[in-house]
Protein backbone atom coordinates (compact mmCIF):
# COMPACT_ATOMS: atom_id res chain seq x y z
CA UNK A 1 0.00 0.00 0.00
CA UNK A 2 2.71 2.28 0.54
CA UNK A 3 4.57 1.52 -2.51
CA UNK A 4 1.35 2.07 -4.74
CA UNK A 5 1.16 5.73 -2.34
CA UNK A 6 4.44 6.85 -3.04
CA UNK A 7 4.00 5.62 -6.85
CA UNK A 8 0.62 8.00 -7.57
CA UNK A 9 2.43 10.33 -5.88
CA UNK A 10 5.69 10.79 -8.51
CA UNK A 11 3.10 11.85 -10.95
CA UNK A 12 2.46 15.06 -8.50
CA UNK A 13 -0.93 15.34 -8.99
CA UNK A 14 -2.75 18.30 -8.20
CA UNK A 15 -5.90 16.67 -7.83
CA UNK A 16 -7.33 13.14 -7.91
CA UNK A 17 -10.89 11.24 -8.68
CA UNK A 18 -11.64 8.81 -6.15
CA UNK A 19 -13.67 5.87 -7.11
CA UNK A 20 -17.27 6.56 -5.24
CA UNK A 21 -15.87 10.00 -4.38
CA UNK A 22 -14.90 13.38 -6.27
CA UNK A 23 -12.37 15.60 -6.55
CA UNK A 24 -9.53 15.23 -3.59
CA UNK A 25 -7.69 18.24 -3.43
CA UNK A 26 -4.41 18.41 -1.12
CA UNK A 27 -3.54 15.08 -2.59
CA UNK A 28 0.03 15.17 -0.69
CA UNK A 29 -1.68 15.50 2.80
CA UNK A 30 -4.19 13.06 2.17
CA UNK A 31 -0.96 10.64 1.43
CA UNK A 32 0.71 11.55 4.04
CA UNK A 33 -2.93 10.68 6.03
CA UNK A 34 -3.28 7.01 4.14
CA UNK A 35 0.87 6.68 5.00
CA UNK A 36 -0.39 7.59 9.06
CA UNK A 37 -3.74 5.40 8.92
CA UNK A 38 -1.97 1.97 6.76
CA UNK A 39 0.64 2.22 9.67
CA UNK A 40 -1.92 2.14 12.18
CA UNK A 41 -4.09 -0.49 10.98
CA UNK A 42 -0.69 -2.71 10.65
CA UNK A 43 -0.24 -1.45 14.22
CA UNK A 44 -3.69 -2.89 15.15
CA UNK A 45 -3.37 -6.15 13.36
CA UNK A 46 0.22 -6.75 14.98
CA UNK A 47 -0.84 -6.06 18.51
CA UNK A 48 -4.09 -8.31 18.34
CA UNK A 49 -1.89 -10.99 16.45
CA UNK A 50 -2.33 -13.55 19.28
CA UNK A 51 -4.56 -16.16 18.31
CA UNK A 52 -8.08 -16.75 19.83
CA UNK A 53 -11.19 -17.12 18.96
CA UNK A 54 -11.98 -13.37 19.93
CA UNK A 55 -8.61 -11.88 17.78
CA UNK A 56 -11.43 -10.76 15.00
CA UNK A 57 -13.70 -9.00 17.92
CA UNK A 58 -10.20 -7.17 19.06
CA UNK A 59 -9.18 -5.89 16.22
CA UNK A 60 -12.30 -4.80 14.94
CA UNK A 61 -12.76 -2.85 18.55
CA UNK A 62 -9.39 -1.11 17.96
CA UNK A 63 -10.21 -0.25 14.26
CA UNK A 64 -13.51 1.02 15.89
CA UNK A 65 -11.78 3.15 18.08
CA UNK A 66 -9.31 4.86 15.73
CA UNK A 67 -12.04 5.54 13.14
CA UNK A 68 -13.52 7.03 16.07
CA UNK A 69 -10.84 9.24 17.06
CA UNK A 70 -10.13 9.68 13.17
CA UNK A 71 -13.66 11.34 12.87
CA UNK A 72 -12.60 13.69 15.86
CA UNK A 73 -9.76 14.40 14.21
CA UNK A 74 -10.95 15.92 11.30
CA UNK A 75 -13.80 18.18 12.54
CA UNK A 76 -17.43 15.42 12.42
CA UNK A 77 -20.05 16.92 14.17
CA UNK A 78 -21.49 13.27 14.52
CA UNK A 79 -21.07 11.60 17.58
CA UNK A 80 -19.33 8.04 18.36
CA UNK A 81 -22.50 6.33 17.63
CA UNK A 82 -23.89 7.82 14.79
CA UNK A 83 -20.34 7.51 13.26
CA UNK A 84 -19.55 3.81 14.30
CA UNK A 85 -23.15 3.55 12.76
CA UNK A 86 -22.17 4.76 9.11
CA UNK A 87 -19.08 2.78 8.98
CA UNK A 88 -19.97 -0.38 10.90
CA UNK A 89 -19.56 -2.28 7.23
CA UNK A 90 -15.81 -0.92 6.31
CA UNK A 91 -14.69 -1.64 10.02
CA UNK A 92 -16.18 -5.23 9.69
CA UNK A 93 -14.30 -5.82 6.26
CA UNK A 94 -11.18 -4.53 7.37
CA UNK A 95 -10.98 -6.35 10.42
CA UNK A 96 -11.70 -9.64 8.33
CA UNK A 97 -9.20 -8.53 6.01
CA UNK A 98 -6.44 -7.66 8.77
CA UNK A 99 -7.64 -11.54 10.22
CA UNK A 100 -6.71 -13.13 6.92
CA UNK A 101 -3.86 -11.43 6.55
CA UNK A 102 -2.54 -12.06 10.30
CA UNK A 103 -2.65 -15.85 9.05
CA UNK A 104 -0.47 -15.45 6.25
CA UNK A 105 2.20 -14.05 8.06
Amino acid sequence: MHRSIDLLMTFAPRVMYLTHFSELRDVEQHAETLHRLVDAHVEIARREARPGSDRHVRIRANLAHLLVDEAERFGCRLGPAEVLKLWEKDIELNAQGLDVWLDTL
